[in-house]
């Protein structure tokens, strides 16, 4: 009993001078992306809790975001949402895995088949959509973010009901690939968010994906520095 308290002791004095000392450990394999790392605050899993609060977070704005808007004059636009009552599971997993030819563009997550992550499924980064699986291992997922030209997801402006399908872009600045039905894209207001459509694919319906700038640009919220640990949301699944 003695001796587990003093190695908990000591761990916790290993983080507390590893956080007074600011002391950065890079990661093999890294050393050209200063993004990726193990510092302080992923040893004591602060990274993995902040990304957990934000990523239930969104969940809880999905909600809030469905009421409203089906309650609200927008109610015309979104008729086919039926995921209110969808139960929704939230998965963290850990950056393991990018080659830097496919860098920002391809991840690999310590989450697969036994973490319940399904194929297509959201991926969060600091509550905003980072992009989707695309192919799950046993304990492994590859990650294609909205910064690869080869991710698309079907959105919606909100406060307009347009609705488009956005293509990736590795500077950051998303494409409309296709729309549903006319847009005028010139009179879409500065600043105007760009959430997840909740089609099949693409569910749930409200994760904030990109806002269009002054300029018209569309730009996705995502940042992918300091990637350490990913949010994923997936369907319950009972039993499991």
């Amino acid at each position: 009993m003695i001796l587990r308290i003093l190695v908990g002791l000591f761990l916790i004095a290993i983080c507390y001078f590893i956080y007074r000392t600011e002391i950065f450990l890079k990661v093999p394999g890294f050393g050209k992306f200063q993004s990726f790392y193990s510092r302080y605050s992923d040893i004591c899993d602060y990274d993995f809790h902040k990304q957990f609060m934000k990523t239930k977070g969104v969940v809880q704005d999905i909600f809030d975001l469905q009421c409203s808007i089906l309650s609200d004059q927008f109610e015309k636009y979104l008729r086919t949402i039926n995921v209110l009552n969808q139960k929704i599971e939230i998965n963290i997993g850990k950056v393991v895995m990018v080659s830097p030819d496919k860098f920002p563009q391809q991840f690999f997550i310590s989450l697969g088949l036994g973490d319940g992550v399904q194929k297509y499924s959201f991926v969060i980064k600091d509550g905003f959509l980072f992009g989707r699986v695309v192919n799950v291992g046993q304990d492994m997922s590859e990650v294609l973010t909205v910064f690869s030209p080869m991710f698309y997801v079907d959105v919606i402006f909100l406060g307009i009901g347009a609705r488009a399908i956005l293509q990736g872009d590795l500077t950051g600045r998303m494409k409309v690939f296709a729309t549903y039905g006319s847009l005028d894209f010139e009179r879409v207001p500065p600043n105007t968010v760009l959430v997840t459509a909740g089609s099949k694919n693409n569910s749930p319906f409200g994760i904030p994906v990109a806002y269009v700038s002054q300029d018209k640009s569309i730009i996705a919220l995502a940042d992918y520095r300091d990637t350490v640990y990913l949010g994923n949301i997936v369907e319950f699944q009972e039993g499991r």
